[in-house]
């Protein structure tokens, strides 16, 4: 809207009839008026969406189900890895900002865990607040998200810049304290001495998106984090704590239950970071 004063001598002109505020009016007033209905528009668009997004992560949540969020500066290939790894057809492009909207697929580990893996809009250095607040509702899902998948352009000459940038928007939306691993992606941009040069701790890999044993390998990696992050708990419940019962119901995925006399035993698998809460009904 600034920037509508530099745009020439046009937009002073005045105008009249229907459609205006009167005969004196500037067609830069007109154009204001106009964007400020639009952002409108889109503001309301985006807290619809955003309440979507937060309906569809209750329900994950409440399913038990483990979500990965693919994280990374714009247009270092985290839609193509996502395409690559769950079959999917997100929007690919070398562009800025190619994806706007989050792409949320499942992915079947080689152990038979279910996951649920989506791809979030690029980060750029400095990325302005208003964009910040605009793309609040995919940002909510880095939030929300038990793995980060941190996907680096690993041919790209300036990583520190993109690095920095793309930790300081994760601590900005309150994701810096969630697991991460880091995938260098684009290794078959590089050459082999270039490959040799480079250490990966455990933390980290190299993959080419179009490389199947590469993806398997990330597979693996992410499947190791998971099995990790779940454990198999039974604990027995009094009937009088209906509450925790219902938390449970809401933060585990069940595998059997049996009524007793004096509570219900209940076995399912819960987040590991959930446990300590019922730690004391464990049998």
């Amino acid at each position: 809207m600034p920037r509508l004063k530099g745009l020439g001598i046009q937009l002073s002109r005045l105008g009249g009839g229907i459609g205006t505020r009167g005969p004196g009016e500037k067609k830069l007033e007109t154009d204001r008026r106009r964007l400020r209905r639009r952002i409108q528009k889109v503001s309301k668009e985006l807290t619809s969406l955003a309440k979507t997004r937060r309906t569809q992560g209750s329900r994950r949540e409440k399913d038990g189900v483990f979500s990965i969020a693919l994280v990374g500066y714009t247009n270092v290939g985290k839609s193509t890895l996502l395409n690559k790894l769950t079959e999917a057809d997100a929007y690919v492009a070398d562009q800025l900002f190619a994806t706007l909207d989050s792409t949320t697929r499942k992915l079947v580990l080689p152990s038979n865990i279910e996951v649920v893996i989506t791809d979030t809009v690029g980060f750029i250095n400095r990325l302005p607040h208003e964009l910040v607040e605009a793309f609040k509702s995919t940002l909510e899902e880095v939030a929300s998200a038990d793995l980060l998948l941190h996907v680096i352009d690993v041919a790209n000459a300036d990583p520190p810049t993109r690095l920095s940038a793309v930790n300081a928007i994760l601590k900005e939306i309150g994701a810096s304290d969630i697991e991460r691993l880091h995938v260098y992606n684009k290794a078959d941009l590089l050459e082999e001495d270039q490959k040799i040069g480079m250490r990966m701790s455990e933390d980290e890999i190299m993959v080419s998106s179009f490389k199947k044993s590469d993806l398997e390998d990330l597979a693996r990696m992410i499947d190791e984090r998971v099995k990790k992050g779940f454990i198999q708990v039974k604990v027995k419940i009094p009937y009088d704590q209906g509450s925790l019962r219902q938390w449970l119901y809401s933060k585990g995925a069940l595998i059997s239950e049996e009524h007793m006399d004096d509570g219900s035993v209940i076995e399912l698998r819960l987040k590991r970071k959930e446990v300590a809460r019922i730690e004391e009904y464990r049998v």
